[in-house]
């Protein structure tokens, strides 16, 4: 047992200055060296000297060259035709995909833009690092804490009802293998935060539905649906392609989602310190480190065959170090999902929907494949719905805003653009599947082309109607209004908790400044 003076030297070292930006530096490095020798399928401890066949195929100069022009006109047009939706209140990343298709489908372009396969893969990955460190770190804690039970409902229980009403569509009315079914339902299920989220924003600002914190319970329900979903189906997509023995299978799987669990945990423990915290470069640093680790931990999976583990690492990770970085800073995370969201719509956001609109070729669309994805997706839809009114029952909610829970889970987008294509590729060795996964991923795109343009809509028109706009709001004109007793009387529901923790920090926003925060005496000292 540690004694409490050895504990206090240990704490003393971690969080000496010099030390502790030394220790996080070699993180970073150490991290982006791991990622980028398993990205390229090189040896690790002698990457420059391997004599080995590389993992990817030879290329040569000219592909390189006409794979990064491409990737610069796929941003810029993914860019374009996104800012050209925004202004007539349609969602960006429809523009993008509309774009994709296309310039797959015009003529004389589809081959002049050219992107090798495994940079395809690569910038795929790279988006789906990004979705997965903001939907786990979009968790709002207080909202967990304070609606546990509505958390679970529409976050767990709900997309796991869809996911299931998809699986026995797929299987019972339309004869997919079982397999297969089971990862269509998984895939298809997710809604998609990029669409829900503006919507939701405009909702607070606007106090529409803040007095019951529906909004902030909206977010953080979308951002557990996405984790949990995606990571059944990494899970399920590893399970349908291996080969060996189902029971072996099985129990290697859990044994990898233990192991897994455990290095993501171990990794999120070891951020609370590294970097530490209040100090000049913590927030950057976090951002930085947070990125090379989730990089390396996704291709060193990919490197060693079990891919899905990756995944199940990043989330447990991001996870494990937001429970401390959101307690431990008046700034929580906010700083690092500004950037997030940043590079998320300048970059991957048009990149990841550019790609997969040109995966969509119409000259080999089969309608009956398409009738049966729509078949599938409606189903799916309809239960999701039923589940959400049916579990809400007794919460507190009207009628009305019972369906502004219902319309923010319809959008499909972001992670069906991420995950999709993988189906194809992981059925190319088994012929068998082939023609169903042509299926699933036909029926992704034109879900999105659905159903984030209708749900998007559905939130502006109905939002504003269905929602009651809080007349106080955070800031009440009445001098004598007591906020502190306000926030007492909302926290008696469940709904009212979450508005009394989403206040909370407004009113705290709202005070004048006395004196210079914490945070900036602090990093004063450290720069002085």
């Amino acid at each position: 047992m540690v004694s409490t003076n050895e504990d206090s030297k240990i704490r003393k070292f971690i969080h000496h200055r010099q030390i502790n930006i030394i220790i996080t530096t070699l993180l970073i490095f150490v991290s982006t060296y791991i990622a980028l020798v398993t990205c390229l399928g090189e040896n690790i401890f002698n990457p420059i000297g391997n004599v080995t066949e590389p993992a990817w195929p030879t290329v040569n100069t000219r592909d390189v060259i006409n794979s990064t022009i491409s990737t610069f006109f796929i941003v810029v047009f993914g860019l374009i035709a996104g800012r050209l939706c925004f202004l007539v209140h349609l969602p960006p990343l429809l523009g993008s995909l509309i774009i994709g298709i296309a310039l797959k489908n015009i003529p004389g372009v589809n081959e002049w833009l050219i992107i090798l396969p495994s940079w395809d893969a690569v910038l795929r990955k790279l988006a789906f690092a990004l979705i997965m460190i903001r939907c786990s770190m979009g968790i709002n804690l207080a909202v967990v804490r304070a609606n546990p039970r509505i958390l679970v409902s529409l976050g767990c229980i709900a997309p796991l009802v869809e996911a299931l009403c998809i699986f026995v569509a797929a299987h019972f009315i339309f004869s997919f293998p079982v397999s297969l079914s089971l990862v269509f339902g998984f895939l298809l299920a997710a809604n998609s935060p990029a669409v829900t989220v503006p919507s939701m924003l405009h909702f607070q600002n606007t106090n529409h539905g803040t007095a019951k914190g529906i909004p902030t319970l909206v977010l953080a329900c979308a951002s557990a649906d996405n984790v949990l979903l995606i990571v059944a189906y990494t899970v399920s997509i590893g399970l349908v392609f291996a080969s060996g023995s189902l029971f072996a299978t099985i129990a290697y799987t859990i044994g990898e989602i233990v192991a897994s669990a455990a290095i993501g945990i171990f990794l999120g423990w070891l951020l609370w310190y590294f970097p530490r915290k209040k100090d000049t470069y913590t927030h950057l640093a976090r951002g930085i480190v947070l990125v090379t680790l989730s990089l390396a931990l996704l291709f060193s999976a990919i490197r060693l065959d079990i891919e899905f583990t990756g995944s199940i690492s990043l989330v447990a990770m991001c996870l494990t170090a937001a429970i401390r970085w959101k307690t431990n800073s008046e700034k929580q995370t906010r700083l690092e999902q500004r950037v997030y969201a940043v590079l998320w719509d300048l970059i991957f956001q048009p990149v990841l929907f550019v790609l997969i609109g040109m995966k969509f070729e119409i000259s080999e669309l089969s309608w009956h494949g398409i009738l049966i994805g729509l078949a599938c997706l409606g189903i799916g839809l309809v239960g999701r719905a039923i589940a959400v009114i049916l579990l809400t029952v007794g919460a507190g909610l009207t009628m009305s805003e019972q369906l502004i829970f219902v319309f923010s889970f319809v959008p499909k987008a972001t992670v069906q653009a991420a995950l999709a294509p993988g189906i194809v590729v992981a059925a190319a060795a088994f012929p068998e599947l082939l023609p169903q996964a042509s299926i699933v991923l036909s029926a992704c795109v034109v879900a999105i082309l659905l159903t984030a343009p209708l749900g998007q809509l559905a939130l502006g028109l109905f939002g504003p109607k269905f929602l009651t706009q809080d007349t106080k709001g955070f800031w009440p004109d009445d001098e004598t209004t007591n906020p502190g007793r306000v926030l007492r009387e909302r926290r008696g529901t469940w709904a009212g908790a979450a508005a009394a923790e989403e206040e909370q920090f407004f009113l705290h926003l709202a005070k004048p400044p006395q004196q210079p925060s914490e945070d900036l005496r602090d990093e004063g000292a450290a720069t002085g």
